[in-house]
């Protein structure tokens, strides 16, 4: 999700520790770990070093260092494709965060802020999280917000995303309204340009404003000096679909030949399948038959990496998208050469396939989507249902304009 950005660091020397100093062993056995985990990428690896070196910090009596490790076990969830156990540690962070004085709140508020965003998705990305709880969650940011930053924006965007999921149009739309109304606040509490130009982007084509979200995705992709160091890729993979609808193809296999490599074999990824496969699809609708082969081949080789998905919602719209692909494939009769699992795959209960047709394999993604549909609108105290709806229309009336 996204990418980390610095922040002060606090467990930089043995001197920090609060160690009695005879205590050589067990000292140099910390600092090893904290260097593991420092060192390591993205992944299972550090996710692994920082909860072990949290569980170290809790006996050490130190809120502050504690905070610490909570906050950057929560980055490495978050980028390492565990988004659905940040929720977890970011709980633990705001109740030390709470106890802090009010210059220690001061400079940990924007780390905390950048972990609140992504703690509200892997909310919302959870059918089982009540509203009572995302209404609850969405309060408590506000406040936050007004406490600390300068600037709101980043509250209305996860209010138009709040709503949204609970499909309250009109709030949604007014919170969109504000988000582009209101001031860019410098510093950790905002996304970089680039990330916010994607909600824009992403916005906009969900309305159907497609060339305005061309526009808008192009100015950002112009703008290299707003770059973090998720971009260009992620401003390329938001642009594919609106490129493609617009007729601008050749920018889209442009960009998508820049993205593909990065999320290949990858489980950080498959939170970028859906946009892959919906590539592949609009490009052979557009009249780029091999395309439709190309993206088959990418479901094939990438289907055991479903087995690692982040979130349920993840898992949805891999899966939307690839029955897309597989269900306009011109020989639905073809037999692909595949065993898997699909009785264990996470978040969901799905047969097994094995050497199935494309039109069996496109059903089988079409039973995920309908479970997992049925799953969201069953969101405890949800008034508003849509998931079930909104995902049959985009399976089966997905097309290109003439």
């Amino acid at each position: 999700m996204g990418t980390s950005q610095g922040r002060k660091v606090i467990m930089e020397s043995p001197e920090s520790f609060p160690y009695d100093r005879e205590s050589d062993e067990l000292e140099t056995s910390f600092v090893e770990l904290l260097m593991r985990a420092r060192n390591a990428d993205y992944g299972e690896e550090q996710i692994l070093s920082w909860e072990e070196l949290v569980g170290k910090t809790r006996y050490m009596n130190d809120d502050e260092l504690l905070l610490d490790a909570l906050v950057e076990l929560g980055d490495a969830y978050t980028y390492g494709g565990e988004l659905c156990q940040l929720p977890t540690s970011f709980q633990e962070a705001r109740i030390i965060f709470e106890t802090l004085d009010l210059d220690q709140q001061a400079d940990w508020a924007p780390y905390l802020g950048k972990q609140y965003k992504y703690y509200l998705t892997a909310l919302l990305d959870h059918p089982d999280t009540p509203v009572a709880i995302l209404h609850r969650e969405l309060a408590e940011l506000r406040d936050f917000w007004s406490a600390h930053a300068s600037s709101m924006k980043e509250y209305y965007l996860r209010a138009y995303y709040v709503f949204r999921e609970l499909g309250d149009d009109p709030a949604a739309r007014e919170a969109f309204s504000l988000w582009l109304a209101e001031p860019r606040e410098e510093g950790s509490f905002s996304e970089c340009p680039s990330c916010s130009a994607i909600h824009h982007i992403k916005a906009l084509y969900a309305m159907g404003d497609t060339f305005d979200a061309v526009s808008v995705g192009e100015q950002a992709l112009s703008q290299t000096e707003d770059f973090c160091s998720a971009q260009p890729e992620n401003l390329y993979l938001s642009m594919l679909e609106p490129w493609i609808y617009a007729g601008e193809v050749k920018k889209a296999r442009r960009a998508h030949r820049k993205t593909l490599r990065r999320d290949l074999h990858s489980r950080i990824g498959t939170e970028f399948y859906s946009q892959h496969f919906m590539y592949y699809a609009l490009m052979g609708m557009r009249g780029y038959k091999f395309q439709y082969h190309i993206g088959v081949m990418f479901f094939v080789s990438q289907l055991p990496y479903w087995l690692e998905m982040e979130s349920p919602r993840i898992l949805m719209d891999s899966a939307v998208a690839a029955a897309i692909l597989l269900r306009h494939y011109p020989r639905p009769s073809r037999r692909l050469r595949l065993k898997f699992l699909g009785s264990s795959l996470p978040w969901i209960i799905s047969t097994d396939l094995e050497n199935p047709t494309v039109a069996e394999a496109a059903q089988w993604c079409v039973d995920i989507v309908e479970k997992l549909a049925h799953r969201f609108d069953s969101r405890p105290g949800l008034a508003h249902p849509h998931t079930v709806v909104d995902m049959r229309r985009r399976i089966f009336d997905t097309e290109i304009p003439s």
